[in-house]
């Protein structure tokens, strides 16, 4: 038998790593997420030690390149559309609890309102978002009180509904709505960085127009990353709107390359406008 395949993996930040991708990322929202500080940023390059990692997996649903890789999702006890104890120590992001609001309709947590104070912090996140999108918000239910031992229920064989575990799935998140992506066409000069480098392809960029859709868009801010101008931003927002803009093809008169425009007036691309004394034709 090879025992060296029974060895279980070790949790790791894999190549898909925004600071892997992009030179100037400054993406952290693993290390943030972390609560005891296992995941480091070494010359740029996000670490785990997995020495420290308990397995929480918070990273795995703050990542938004799905970059974090051998660490499973935590299994949770539920029963019909609530969370139910036994409640973890550490308490779960927002994130992980918009996938059980939206994968599997749970509405409300069994919770002592002066116990587990990091649960009740994200599930107060959490209604901020869906006040924020007009959805149904999670409420507080009270534990049911349990005067019979475990032991005597056994004995009496009192039955009474059993709670169920699952997990989420962070590869089926579905992008937040309440991002916004906001383009300053008076400095976008339309070099299509920004949908090239999209991993969601919340923004694309054809021959006849640009289209930035929120609703595709899960934050990871690559976008601004690559964007020379700083013309575009991602930010929360109470409203996502599908945003296309006209593009116009045209040719430069003094390099004759072709390029895209906002309009179809312009004679000139954007790199001999700032090379006024000829050094693009030349």
């Amino acid at each position: 038998m090879d025992f060296l395949s029974l060895k279980k993996a070790r949790p790791s930040v894999g190549r898909a790593c925004l600071r892997n991708r992009l030179r100037h990322s400054v993406c952290q929202a693993c290390q943030d997420a972390c609560p005891l500080g296992a995941i480091r940023l070494n010359n740029g390059s996000a670490d785990i030690d997995a020495d420290s990692c308990i397995g929480c997996a918070r990273c795995l649903f703050v990542c938004p390149a799905s970059a974090i890789e051998n660490l499973a999702p935590p299994q949770r006890a539920y029963r019909d559309s609530a969370l139910v104890a036994p409640l973890s120590l550490i308490p779960p992001t927002t994130e992980e609890l918009r996938l059980w609001h939206s994968q599997h309709h749970i509405r409300s947590v069994e919770i002592h309102p002066d116990e587990h104070h990091g649960w009740l912090v994200s599930i107060a996140e959490l209604n901020r978002h869906l006040d924020l999108v007009g959805e149904t918000m999670w409420t507080l239910a009270p534990p049911p009180q349990n005067n019979i031992n475990a032991g005597r229920r056994r004995w009496l064989q009192i039955n009474r509904v059993t709670a169920g575990t699952k997990a989420v799935s962070p590869a089926a998140a579905s992008p937040t709505a309440t991002l916004a992506i906001i383009m300053d066409t008076n400095s976008c000069y339309l070099c299509g960085a920004c949908a090239k480098i999209c991993p969601q392809q919340a923004i694309t960029l054809s021959e006849q127009e640009l289209t930035l859709d929120p609703h595709r868009c899960n934050g990871c801010k690559a976008c601004e990353n690559v964007c020379f101008p700083k013309a575009i931003e991602v930010k929360l927002s109470a409203t996502a709107l599908l945003t296309n803009y006209a593009v116009f093809k045209a040719t430069c008169s003094s390099c004759q390359q072709t390029f895209a425009s906002w309009r179809e007036d312009v004679d000139r691309c954007h790199i001999c406008k700032r090379h006024t004394y000829g050094m693009r034709e030349a």
